[in-house]
């Protein structure tokens, strides 16, 4: 084993030369094939649990190229690079949760059931700066040759209203590429029934100029005071929005359909049944949105993925 996997900071690589050794001959290759990377860094490995349970993430390459996203990772016994790629038509969302211990990074590849969920990376708090650049500059990336926002944006914008947490708040107002927020849905913390307990964690769907962006304070099974967990979902790649009535009577779910080139998936978020009007409200204004980006793409000739549609079903 290299000492790569005693490495505990995350940092930019620039050049070949900057990589850890066992990644510059992949670097190298897939400089050739794609160009420069616009952005690179290292993210260094991370244990977690103990003895017989303990399970460790893999040191880690981030290259992001014109047309593709990848991630390179160092096999533990034989020291090879494993590369797993995607196209940047086919990224249909990311995020990140940053929970002081339990951080981690979110690629919507598409492809595979909603029960599998997202490609989740593992990463150590002090190497949260880094992907937090790498949430930035995947916006921008994914909108590169999307429709202008301005000419998508339905004229009944607004802020924040008054009552979120105030890390909600704080979290768009530091992070404003974001875009501008259109609507708004926001499910308070709550507890439900005293024989079941049915918990539900503050969840905030945003839907902005540029993507819909979900903020949660759940961290593994339970709720966190501080930390938080953000995902982004670009308009470009949202098809279907639908509200789901369970067998549950305490509890329905917002449910949004993905779509880029070749890849589709899809994502749920459980919602108190009693705020189905605000969440039917909201799938609304992404409907509305949606179509505003039709008729631009409609006009200006480009394509995109179809529009939106509201859909109440019971499962």
């Amino acid at each position: 084993m290299s000492n790569t996997w005693e490495y505990r900071f995350a940092f930019r690589v620039e050049t070949t030369h900057d990589a850890p050794e066992e990644f510059r001959q992949a670097y190298e290759t897939l400089a050739r094939e794609h160009g420069e990377p616009s952005l690179c860094f290292f993210s260094p490995s991370i244990s977690e649990g103990r003895f017989f349970a303990s399970r460790q993430t893999a040191p880690l390459l981030w290259m992001l190229f014109q047309e593709s996203l990848a991630l390179l990772s160092l096999e533990r016994r034989s020291n090879a690079i494993s590369t797993y790629q995607i196209g940047r038509h086919d990224l249909l969302g990311f995020g990140q949760a940053d929970f002081l211990l339990n951080c981690g990074f979110f690629v919507y590849p598409g492809n595979q059931t909603e029960d599998d969920g997202p490609l989740r990376v593992r990463f150590p708090s002090r190497a949260s700066g880094k992907y937090e650049t790498l949430v930035r500059t995947l916006l921008d990336w994914q909108e590169h040759f999307s429709v202008a926002e301005d000419h998508c944006v339905s004229p009944q914008q607004h802020v924040f209203r008054q009552g979120l947490p105030r890390k909600y708040t704080h979290y768009m107002e530091v992070n404003p590429e974001a875009g501008r927020v259109i609507e708004q849905f926001f499910q308070p913390r709550m507890i439900v029934g005293r024989a079941r307990g049915e918990s539900f964690p503050n969840l905030l769907l945003a839907l902005t100029s540029r993507a819909v962006i979900a903020l949660c304070d759940q961290s593994r099974n339970g709720w966190s005071e501080y930390g938080i967990e953000a995902r982004y979902f670009p308009l470009a790649r949202v098809n279907l929005t639908e509200w789901i009535g369970q067998r549950n009577p305490d509890c329905g779910a917002i449910r949004i359909f993905l779509r880029g080139a070749d890849r589709h998936a899809s994502v749920s978020f459980r919602v108190f049944d009693g705020l189905e009007p605000y969440a039917l409200r909201w799938i609304s204004a992404v409907e509305s949105s949606l179509k505003l980006r039709e008729e631009e793409r409609g006009r200006t000739g480009t394509t995109g993925s179809p529009g939106c549609h509201v859909i109440q079903c019971k499962v």
